[in-house]
């Protein structure tokens, strides 16, 4: 899967890589998970986002891996749940999370209550992650399952 060539914004320019967590998932897994991380530890937002990294989260990678697959099957982009995990297609992971944090419909955490795919990216209250891509017809499906230390 070709996930780690850049298309739009630059990711991860301006994060030092040597200081992220670890990524323990695939190539592609990996080319997602670091971006957050690369964007939470350079990001400027308000007192609700935090620039500590997120830790890898196998058991949620797990779950994040069903989805997605399940997502690329049916060639869709929907679920049930939308808490704290965030859905993404695209050619490759610089797209991918420009989708994520970029659009018009994903405000900063403004209030504790804020659910966007930005606000679930940068929350302080996330201590962990888990991340899965899958090749469909349409491009690259991710999904990506936050774990939480305490929401509010």
């Amino acid at each position: 899967m070709g996930w780690d060539t850049a298309a739009g914004r630059d990711w991860l320019a301006g994060c030092d890589r040597d200081t992220l967590p670890p990524c323990l998932g695939s190539d592609a897994e990996c080319a997602l998970f670091d971006r957050i991380n690369c964007e939470r530890s350079i990001h400027v937002g308000t007192d609700l986002e935090c620039s500590h990294g997120l830790v890898w989260d196998e058991e949620a990678a797990a779950a994040a891996r069903v989805l997605a697959e399940e997502l690329a099957a049916a060639e869709e982009l929907e679920h049930d749940d939308w808490g704290r995990q965030n859905l993404s297609i695209a050619q490759d992971a610089d797209q991918a999370m420009d989708g994520l944090m970029l659009g018009e419909s994903e405000p900063h955490c403004e209030t504790a209550d804020t659910l966007s795919h930005h606000c679930n990216n940068m929350h302080c209250d996330v201590a962990s992650l888990g991340v899965a891509a899958a090749e469909g017809d349409w491009g690259g499906y991710g999904t990506y399952t936050y774990y939480a230390m305490n929401f509010r």
